[in-house]
């Protein structure tokens, strides 16, 4: 997948169902890996994950780095969890996790 399809495809799994606090979760809202089949929510990095799990590496990073761009803001050091610190800020919502990813897919 191209960096451009890996956000195309994070958006669409961010748009069916977000969640904060852990990067994907079952319809019970229980914990799962951001890849399982059993996912129906997910965080920012969760959605990332998990389609670009089937992607290269530099797709995927290269995904990720748009992503950074979009937020508009000092990029953190490159963190397994930075992403997710952004998605689970009080106050954050859905519709901004979706806005930053319109943003990135436009620079893609």
């Amino acid at each position: 997948m191209t960096p451009q399809e890996i956000l195309i495809e994070a958006r669409a799994r961010i748009a069916r169902g977000w969640v904060q606090g852990r990067f994907a979760q079952d319809n019970r809202g229980v914990l799962v890996h951001s890849y399982s089949s059993e996912a129906v929510s997910w965080c920012l990095d969760g959605a990332l994950i998990a389609v670009g799990a089937t992607s290269s590496y530099t797709d995927y990073h290269a995904a990720h780095d748009l992503v950074w761009g979009a937020l508009g803001e000092p990029r953190e050091p490159r963190i397994s969890n930075s992403l997710t610190r952004w998605n689970d800020a009080e106050g954050r919502t859905q519709d901004e996790v979706l806005a930053v990813l319109d943003r990135a897919i436009g620079a893609a």
